[in-house]
């Protein structure tokens, strides 16, 4: 059965995804701006990447676009052991934290390593992929958008042949949609006039971010125990 929209967690409806999904266009754009010209969440092409190389024999290329889908694959694993450590309690809640604190502290770091920003980033983007994945009970994905574009596509299709509701639904989808886009010109934006420090701004956002997710937690609790 469908959830309701008094069945759906706080986690999964559209105006806390929009904070969550912003988060994968904007740091995709400081990444490519300000750390020289990487995406760090689009492994679909580093993986075409990785193929060509070999075929061009350029080992150079084939190891500079695998390292990104081995950290990806890295930040996944994280958020595994993170589920496992704090498993008696929300491990979303330490790892949006945790996640603000590094995004802010990435901007500190030097020019000269940008690789290692990248790594790290990738990491991040790897984790932040495992905390939310889920829209009113469907999939969602916070870093990567040709699913959401798939998942766009069937609502919107829905919308005209079921009527209003469905076409509601679309519209909800459509803002969360835009959110990743719109997180990619915010990126850009700032991270032009900031330089490396341009993550800062994301870091103090998702840390904001983190604060609600704790309020709006404690006060779904109080409502289930009441």
């Amino acid at each position: 059965m469908e959830k309701t929209a008094k069945t759906i967690p706080f986690f999964e409806k559209t105006s806390f995804l929009i904070g969550v999904t912003l988060f994968g266009g904007y740091v995709n754009t400081y990444n490519f701006v300000a750390r020289g010209g990487n995406m760090i969440s689009f492994h679909t092409g580093n993986q075409i990447r990785c193929g060509m190389s070999l075929a061009y024999q350029n080992w150079n290329d084939f190891f500079f676009y695998l390292m990104p889908v081995l950290m990806c694959f890295a930040g996944v694993c994280l958020s595994e052991i993170l589920k496992a450590a704090f498993r008696k309690s929300d491990w979303r809640r330490y790892t949006l934290f945790a996640e603000a604190v590094i995004l802010f502290a990435v901007g500190f770091v030097p020019n000269s390593l940008n690789t290692l920003t990248t790594y790290v980033l990738c990491v991040l983007a790897g984790t932040h992929f495992c905390i939310f994945r889920s829209w009113e009970g469907q999939p969602h994905n916070t870093t990567i958008a040709t699913g959401n574009l798939r998942s766009l596509a069937q609502l919107f299709c829905k919308a005209v042949t079921d009527g209003s509701a469905a076409g509601m639904k679309f519209l909800r989808y459509f803002c969360l949609f835009l959110s990743f886009p719109f997180g990619a010109f915010l990126g850009t934006w700032v991270t032009l006039r900031l330089g490396n420090y341009g993550i800062c701004p994301l870091g103090i956002f998702m840390f904001f971010w983190a604060v609600i997710y704790c309020v709006q937690t404690k006060q779904a609790a109080q409502a289930k125990a009441a």
